[in-house]
């Protein structure tokens, strides 16, 4: 059995990988039991679908939605409303290439839709911070 420390090794090291996937968070883009295949890359950019590591020792497939000063990454499953916490760059073993042997091309228009959804994510936290809150 191939442990996700050997994994993420394998990928940072730039060899192409051969997952499955194991959840429902990225339908219909990925599905349970789809098989994909993941390599660095030098760059990722918005909409691309990536694989990382988590504080807890596992390994998550998510969209990127954009990318903050210091190398810190805005992710999003896609069958979920909210974004993940701020990833280091440095967490991201690959990007995902193939799915079933088929090359994943995103196209500009879910390019497109993760820029907004990163300037949307963006405007919140800002408001977030700069209105007080109300106490009761």
């Amino acid at each position: 059995m191939t442990s996700r420390a050997h994994i993420a090794e394998v990928l940072r090291e730039g060899e192409a990988l051969t997952l499955t996937v194991n959840g429902e968070c990225m339908m219909p883009t990925l599905c349970p039991g789809s098989c994909i295949t993941a390599q660095k890359a030098n760059k990722y950019l918005p909409g691309d679908v990536l694989v990382f590591t988590t504080s807890h020792d596992s390994m998550l497939v998510h969209r990127l939605l954009g990318t903050l000063p210091g190398e810190r990454l805005l992710c999003k499953a896609d069958r979920e409303p909210r974004p993940d916490a701020l990833l280091p760059i440095t967490r991201v073993v690959g990007r995902v290439i193939e799915i079933e042997g088929q090359p994943l091309r995103t196209q500009a228009t879910k390019r497109l839709t993760c820029c907004l959804a990163f300037a949307w994510h963006l405007t919140r936290l800002a408001t977030a911070k700069l209105v007080p809150r109300k106490t009761v």
